[in-house]
């Protein structure tokens, strides 16, 4: 059982983690330096592959 919970924050802070490095700081930093929307879409695509190891 303790496991499982171990288990259950670890994946909640690795998706939290994902979601803020992947997502929000790429929006924030587009934002600030207004480069076009497809630029950081493939940034954050090729960032992504290359976490995977594609």
């Amino acid at each position: 059982m303790p496991f499982i919970l171990i288990l259950t924050a670890l994946l909640t802070l690795l998706g939290w983690l994902g979601n803020l490095f992947l997502i929000e700081l790429p929006i924030s930093l587009w934002d600030t330096l207004s480069l076009p929307r497809w630029f950081w879409l493939l940034l954050v695509i090729s960032l992504i592959s290359w976490g995977i190891g594609d």
